[in-house]
């Protein structure tokens, strides 16, 4: 998907969100005013339990709490170390029984810190938090021997001994064998690839051949009914556990399929037929039908379809959907083909869905299919005879603002544009072909129905007949 470590790891805690992770510190919670913090002995907290880390969303509120946390500090070798309380408002570290950082009082972010000499072992904790008004924020880090500054409640546990490290995993060669015969019988390896000592492991599944499946026994009786498309699971077969309405258009799809129409591997030998074929079978095995539409096939489901989202509102549909691909071999360039499929694509500013990176070998073959099926050369573009340093000043003019104001909706490299951030101008000449290019200039919404892109040339002729003679080529 063409992540950055920030997204990555953003998607990864958000799949973890439901992960329980073992509390390392107990806290009270205080409710109260407190400009300087209060003696804790002296107070009955109002409520007491686990903690991970100092964190402040324990209080449920905005202002007028305390919290004290309490752990031990388990220190590795012994030395000089240095400890940082950053808080807004007060906050007091002590380690030992004693006062080591005092960053006390009613006041905005700042942050204390002191050096102290500490031995191997554990060290009981307590830090000591009040929050009067306004914003509220608490950091506690240190660093010393072997440990760049970083949270100190990575090294603090809730009880003195620290816990035990899990048992490093065993292998069990009874399990490895037993997986292994599975992996083979069950019909894993009739999709997945596993190698040992680079030998791929065999599926041993000896299915039918599809031509030889029988359509009416999808559409007999549910006593009849049997193996993976059945009712009910059967002993050595998957289990699908499909709907009636599933098994009826299996059953279609056999009484029609024609193999002379539908090629068996990915490579496309013959016309446009052929080619509509292995990119419609092709969409379907890399689920680009859950993105793209292509023939009135596909595009988001409807309960998906609030998850595809925008940066920019205003721009509708067309800000948050990935594009129709009808006719996205001949709108393309091979090259660029290419590039999307090898690569992914994250080339609209606006759109948050990310096209995934399929590589060469799963998609590549879909160049020339599209090619193939979508490729019309109708354009009639007339050959120019102007210098190179003038039609580039004319192109400059032409998207800018006082001819054809391309740049209040496209980027222009590294300049953004004065409303929507819609594609990069400067890349068009790579991505898109001339022959398509020209007819899509001369009637936009034929080709993106519903698209904000004006008509530049409307009948054929430019609305700015002072530039280039008002010629569209």
């Amino acid at each position: 998907l063409n992540l950055s470590p920030r997204e990555a790891n953003a998607l990864a805690s958000w799949f973890l969100k439901d992960v329980q992770v073992p509390t390392n510190l107990t806290y009270r919670y205080y409710e109260g005013r407190w400009p300087q913090l209060p003696d804790f002995s002296r107070i009955k907290p109002k409520r007491a339990g686990g903690a991970t880390g100092f964190d402040l969303r324990l209080a449920g509120r905005k202002n007028n709490y305390a919290l004290r946390f309490e752990g031990f500090l388990q220190v590795r070798r012994k030395g000089r170390y240095t400890f940082f309380v950053g808080s807004d408002d007060g906050a007091k570290l002590y380690l030992d029984g004693r006062l080591v950082v005092n960053n006390d009082g009613e006041h905005p972010f700042s942050i204390k810190s002191r050096k102290v000499m500490l031995s191997p072992g554990p060290h009981p904790l307590v830090l000591e938090f009040a929050q009067v008004s306004g914003g509220a924020e608490l950091r506690v880090e240190y660093q010393g021997p072997g440990i760049i500054r970083r949270s100190v409640a990575v090294d603090v546990t809730a009880t003195k001994e620290p816990p035990k490290p899990e048992p490093a995993f065993q292998i069990d060669p009874a399990l490895v064998e037993k997986g292994r015969r599975l992996f083979t019988t069950v019909g894993c390896a009739s999709c997945h690839v596993l190698r040992e000592k680079g030998q791929r492991l065999a599926p041993q599944l000896a299915a039918r051949p599809l031509e030889q499946l029988a359509p009416r026994l999808l559409l007999s009786s549910p006593s009849s009914q049997t193996g993976c498309v059945g009712k009910k699971p059967l002993k050595g077969a998957p289990f699908f556990a499909l709907s009636d309405s599933q098994r009826k258009a299996l059953s279609t799809a056999l009484q029609k399929r024609d193999d002379k129409k539908e090629p068996a591997g990915g490579n496309v030998t013959g016309g446009g037929e052929e080619a509509q074929a292995v990119i419609h079978r092709t969409m379907l095995q890399l689920n680009c039908y859950a993105c793209h539409s292509r023939h009135k096939i596909g595009g988001p489901v409807d309960e998906l379809d609030a998850a595809f989202v925008t940066t920019t509102r205003e721009m509708g549909d067309e800000g948050r959907l990935p594009p129709p691909l009808d006719g996205v071999g001949d709108k393309l360039t091979d090259e660029w083909l290419k590039h999307v499929l090898s690569n992914g694509a994250d080339d609209r500013p606006y759109m948050l869905t990310r096209m995934p990176k399929f590589g060469t070998a799963n998609a590549g073959h879909l160049v020339t299919a599209f090619a193939q099926a979508d490729r019309k050369t109708l354009a009639k573009i007339p050959q120019v005879d102007i210098k190179p340093l003038y039609m580039k000043a004319a192109g400059r003019h032409l998207v800018g603002e006082k001819a054809f104001a391309c740049i209040k909706c496209h980027t222009f490299g590294p300049y953004q544009a004065t409303g929507i951030q819609s594609l990069d101008l400067t890349q068009f000449h790579r991505r898109i072909r001339q022959d398509w290019f020209f007819r899509y200039m001369m009637k936009p919404i034929r080709y993106r129905p519903g698209t904000r892109m004006p008509t530049p040339f409307p009948g054929g002729i430019s609305t700015l007949p002072d530039v280039l003679d008002g010629q569209p080529a």
